[in-house]
């Protein structure tokens, strides 16, 4: 019974990590897309105006 709970615990612990690698690829890359729309748009409202969108969806 013990090693079956144990294997549980890290199953549990590896799928934290994916979780949490997998928010930090995300994260970076929209700061990759945000600074790429930002060199693109350097009128400030189409830019605002194109988050908005993007954050609403």
């Amino acid at each position: 019974m013990k090693s079956k709970t144990t294997r549980f615990k890290r199953l549990i612990i590896t799928a934290k990590m994916m979780h949490v690698t997998k928010e930090i690829e995300i994260k970076g890359f929209l700061q990759t897309v945000r600074n790429e729309m930002i060199s693109r748009f350097f009128d400030r409202d189409a830019f605002d105006k194109f988050r908005a969108i993007v954050i609403n969806k």
